[in-house]
């Protein structure tokens, strides 16, 4: 079974070229101080241009998962052993939607009218087959975009 490495290890493989080209012989070599780095890391998060900040639509929060148990039987899943997990960032999907419309250099290259996409073969010049790969070439995207537009 595999274990977690130490900041110690890390360093050490890192000081004799480990991972650095891979090359070995520490006097290329690059230093990596695990520790320093995960205090940067800290500091980073801690700072109000994290990505995770709240003022950007960031909500921490924690979830419970239901664990499986081996050769045990539970009544209810609810019975059953929880694993709760801590420090899980998320946005509201709405949110999501405002931010992306919202910037210019994402909106352009969405595709707000749905179309079709046929195919003919070859050897057929009046057989043409629909194609479907994409929502936006689905029957009900293209009847409820006719529906929008034929409202006043």
């Amino acid at each position: 079974m595999l274990r977690p490495f130490s900041s110690v290890e890390v360093t050490a493989w890192v000081d004799i070229g480990v991972g650095v080209g891979g090359s070995g012989g520490g006097s290329h070599a690059a230093t990596l101080n695990i520790t320093a780095e995960t205090s940067h890391l800290d500091r980073y998060i801690r700072q109000v241009k994290n990505p995770f900040h709240s003022e950007h639509g960031w909500q921490e929060s924690s979830v419970k998962i239901h664990l499986p148990c081996a050769a045990k039987m539970w009544a209810s899943e609810d019975n059953t052993p929880e694993l709760e997990i801590h420090g899980i960032h998320h946005r509201h999907i709405l949110s999501i939607i405002h931010g992306a419309f919202e910037d210019t250099k994402i909106v352009c290259t969405f595709h707000f009218t749905p179309s079709e996409q046929f195919w003919q073969p070859d050897h057929c010049n009046d057989s043409m087959e629909c194609l479907y790969g994409e929502v936006f070439f689905s029957d009900p995207i293209l009847e409820a975009h006719k529906e929008i537009n034929s409202k006043p």
